[in-house]
């Protein structure tokens, strides 16, 4: 038996996935102002938060990139500590349009874009 032994790929790993998924949090923000969890955890969200804004070497004017930002929150927290240039890249057009409710519920600049990274034309990379 090989050890390389193709696996199927985990639904976690497709883009109906979270398409699917952002839209029921989408619908739950509408509903009930719900935004959604951090899939990572709020623990590595804050400990992501804490460095960036305690580092005295990144300047707040610093380009910062979330990519696969999912609902936002990270980025929307990276932007609350004073940063001012803060993109939010995902695949799920879904996600995106979570995202920029959420931004605008909370009146926050940061931008957020639908961008697939393993894309060759994607427009985020031609200084769009």
């Amino acid at each position: 038996m090989s050890q390389t032994a193709d696996l199927e790929p985990s639904a976690l790993g497709k883009k109906e996935f979270w398409d699917d998924q952002y839209q029921l949090e989408l619908e739950n923000f509408h509903d009930h102002g719900d935004e959604g969890e951090v899939w990572f955890g709020n623990l590595v969200m804050n400990r992501i938060v804490k460095w960036c804004s305690s580092s005295e070497s990144i300047d707040k004017k610093t380009p910062v990139l979330d990519v696969g930002s999912g609902n936002g929150l990270l980025a929307l927290e990276i932007s609350r500590k004073g940063f001012l240039n803060v993109l939010g890249i995902d695949y799920s057009e879904t996600a995106v349009q979570l995202s920029r409710e959420i931004a605008k519920e909370s009146s926050s600049h940061v931008r957020f874009e639908v961008c697939n990274i393993l894309s060759k034309s994607s427009s985020i990379f031609k200084g769009k």
